[in-house]
């Protein structure tokens, strides 16, 4: 076989993060520490199948730029807030993605650029991110917390990512902390319905319990 006939290396991973209010394609490198060379955000419009074509689209455009082509990808993976199933690829009906239902889309990414492709929920895909490449590495146990459209926490427990039996483990966003105050899904004093008003807010009301976070941000609660 000729020089010219060697197949690429695979030296690049591509990225999809689905949210509610904001999607995002991201191509990074597989070696070093994880670095994205493009991300681009779209917002997230129309149904699933139109929101994953344009996802596809801005891929190839990247793709175009940085001169790669799909030989040289090595996987794909995809973040979305829950519920979802990681194992069969399926995004199941998250309440801040109205009509994604029974989403095949790890099946979408694998058929359209024919690599392996996984779906993490969006809070675990960032804790595994910052263990392995930023505040969390080298730690055995952090906790992810991030507050966007909607609130989660991903989990790494005793150095592994803990999930829990449906990858329900980190979804405290519905979880009631007060006897009193906003509501969300029924629930007075929701966790995130709490922050929600904080951030819109420059006075705290009190409803007896502590205001963990505030702001559209993530953070990292660490322990060796």
């Amino acid at each position: 076989m000729g020089q010219k006939d060697q197949p690429r290396a695979m030296t690049h991973l591509l990225g999809f993060d689905i949210g509610g209010t904001k999607c995002a394609v991201v191509v990074g490198c597989v070696a070093g520490d994880g670095q994205i060379q493009v991300l681009v955000r779209l917002k997230t419009a129309g149904s699933p199948e139109a929101m994953m074509h344009q996802l596809f689209h801005q891929a190839d455009l990247i793709l175009k730029d940085l001169q790669l082509d799909y030989s040289c990808l090595k996987a794909a993976g995809v973040s979305s807030g829950g519920p979802l199933d990681s194992k069969k690829g399926l995004i199941l009906s998250p309440p801040n993605l109205p009509g994604w239902d029974r989403i095949p889309v790890t099946k979408w990414i694998s058929d359209r650029f024919g690599i392996p492709t996984f779906l993490q929920n969006d809070a675990n895909a960032c804790a595994c991110a910052e263990w392995q490449f930023g505040a969390g590495k080298g730690l055995k146990n952090i906790v992810f917390l991030t507050f966007g459209t909607g609130m989660g926490a991903g989990l790494i427990l005793n150095g592994k990512l803990y999930s829990g039996t449906n990858d329900l483990a980190g979804e405290v966003g519905h979880w009631r902390l007060a006897e009193d105050g906003p509501s969300g899904y029924g629930k007075k004093g929701e966790f995130r319905r709490l922050l929600q008003r904080r951030r819109n807010s420059y006075s705290r009301p009190n409803y007896g319990c502590p205001i963990v976070c505030e702001g559209r941000h993530a953070f990292i609660l660490r322990h060796n």
